[in-house]
């Protein structure tokens, strides 16, 4: 059993005949553990389980990938070799990097081999409990031995709002659906004198 804090027993001294008894405890209790203030109006939590402490990776998720694959897509037969690493923390979002190359071949042609690599962020920010921010940016390049190089950088910013539907919401007293007509009786001999 967890031992009462100073602070509440001294309270509970002041406030109670008797002490210890069942009151005096359970009073001693509560301002221990931070539900209720004690007489000089301090609300804080003494006692219980802490709050662990956080580092910088704390809560991090770290996910290496390996990618070996071989195929066929119609005429042409390819080969995808690569590596990624995700890194995904609720505070500071999340964070993919891939490599990867691909090697395509067809019959009478030129071998194409494409080296590509990429690096993408992710975050969301909520503003309150119906609004959210969202940022995605991303950064990579690719090339081929024909000679062909492409880069790409930029990103997108998403602001979301989601709106409660409102509205009535209670019972139907009469409704026409589709040509057939329905009712609730009971609420219709009720508001009998309004419906007519």
């Amino acid at each position: 059993m967890t031992k009462l804090c100073a602070r509440g027993k001294a309270a509970a001294k002041r406030k109670f005949k008797v002490y210890p008894s069942a009151y005096a405890n359970a009073y001693a209790s509560k301002i221990c553990a931070g539900k209720i203030k004690d007489p000089s109006g301090t609300k804080r939590k003494d006692w219980g389980p802490k709050k662990a402490k956080t580092g910088l990776l704390a809560n991090t998720s770290v996910s290496p990938s390996v990618t070996a694959e071989s195929g066929v897509d119609g005429k042409i037969s390819y080969e995808n070799k690569g590596v990624g690493l995700g890194i995904s923390n609720k505070k500071f979002g999340n964070i993919n990097i891939s490599k990867s190359d691909r090697k395509e071949s067809m019959e009478g042609f030129k071998d194409l081999e494409t080296k590509s690599k990429n690096i993408n962020y992710n975050k969301t920010f909520k503003i309150n409990d119906s609004s959210s921010f969202n940022i995605n940016l991303n950064k990579g390049q690719s090339s081929n031995n024909f000679g062909n190089k492409n880069k790409t950088k930029g990103g997108t910013l998403t602001f979301t709002k989601t709106f409660s539907s409102g509205g009535y919401n209670g019972k139907f007293i009469k409704h026409d659906s589709a040509g057939i007509e329905l009712s609730n009786e009971s609420l219709g001999n009720y508001y009998a004198d309004l419906l007519k």
